[in-house]
């Protein structure tokens, strides 16, 4: 009898109710009651109430000795949600990280136009080095290896994706690998294009809508 007074006290509840398993779920209160030279604790769940109190380890009254944790269905849940939110975040990251890198090739590219220009008003023909140039490229590294498609070059910076090089007088600013593979702008003269491989939709991707010719399963759009 003592022992289930105890369980009373510390639960704050009738030990008729505890039978009937209302009290099934985990206690996490630290209320500590004095049963003369007894202390009964309850900062764990019902069962240790039990044990505490000198009674059974939680058999008497349909406990277990269970660790709180999620189940492997809430585990499964949380992943699928994940790989839900990875599927649809992950594509569109790529694609504002590819438009970015594409900004800063056309900054580079009509920087360079411009520079192109200005220096056939001055001499009457066209330079054939960027050092000739006001304007340096953002570019500064070797083209070995980049150039095989791209006929004769007569001076080329690259970086990891894109490059910018000199033929003819041309400016052509590209990438050189990537999604948008083959895809960036040519400059000669007064015009301006952007061009891609026919599948890559770079153009697209920077907001060019009138498309000029094609060539060689290159399509050349006018400057948006």
């Amino acid at each position: 009898m003592e022992k289930e007074r105890c369980l009373k006290v510390v639960v704050g509840t009738a030990i008729s109710d505890v039978k009937k398993d209302s009290l099934s779920s985990s206690f996490r209160s630290v209320l500590v009651r004095n049963m003369g030279e007894r202390k009964c604790y309850l900062s764990t769940p019902l069962y240790s109430a039990q044990k505490h109190c000198g009674m059974t380890n939680g058999v008497e009254y349909g406990m277990t000795n269970r660790v709180g944790g999620f189940t492997l269905i809430e585990l499964l849940v949380v992943v699928l949600i994940i790989g839900i939110l990875a599927a649809v975040a992950v594509p569109q990251y790529q694609k504002t990280v590819w438009k970015s890198r594409a900004a800063q090739l056309y900054t580079d590219a009509k920087a360079l136009y411009e520079a192109q220009q200005a220096y056939h008003m001055a001499n009457n023909a066209y330079a054939t080095t960027f050092d000739e140039l006001a304007v340096e490229p953002s570019l500064n590294g070797s083209c070995d290896g980049k150039l095989e498609n791209y006929g004769n070059a007569t001076d080329c910076r690259a970086g990891k994706y894109s490059m910018v090089f000199l033929s003819s007088g041309t400016i052509f600013a590209i990438f050189h690998q990537g999604p948008y593979y083959h895809g960036g702008f040519r400059a000669r003269g007064n015009t301006f294009y952007c061009y891609e491989h026919t599948v890559s939709k770079f153009c697209a991707l920077m907001g060019y809508n009138t498309l000029v010719f094609t060539d060689n399963s290159t399509n050349y759009w006018y400057e948006k």
